[in-house]
């Protein structure tokens, strides 16, 4: 006859974590970071809307052409971003 089988047991770090939902792995850069990407994003925005605003005035786009493209543009970027996002 064999010998009992042990139940398998977690690890030693396993051990430790509190029971409940798992902790958020942190991200790199903090909010520094953070805060640094966001005023970069809007003087992106500033730039490209100024470009498309320019090239309604002298009417190489239709003006409404011209006003909504800086807004579906990042609206799109933005879109993919969060599709791509990690559950």
């Amino acid at each position: 006859s064999s010998a009992p089988s042990t139940p398998a047991r977690a690890s030693p770090s396993q051990d430790l974590q509190p029971p409940g939902p798992p902790t958020r792995a942190k991200r790199a850069g903090g909010g520094g970071a953070g805060i640094g990407t966001a005023i970069g994003v809007a003087i992106c925005y500033w730039v490209i809307a100024g470009i498309f605003e320019n090239l309604g005035d002298v009417n190489s786009l239709p003006a409404i052409l011209a006003a909504w493209s800086p807004d579906m543009l990042f609206a799109m970027a933005g879109a993919y971003l969060l599709l791509r996002t990690p559950t």
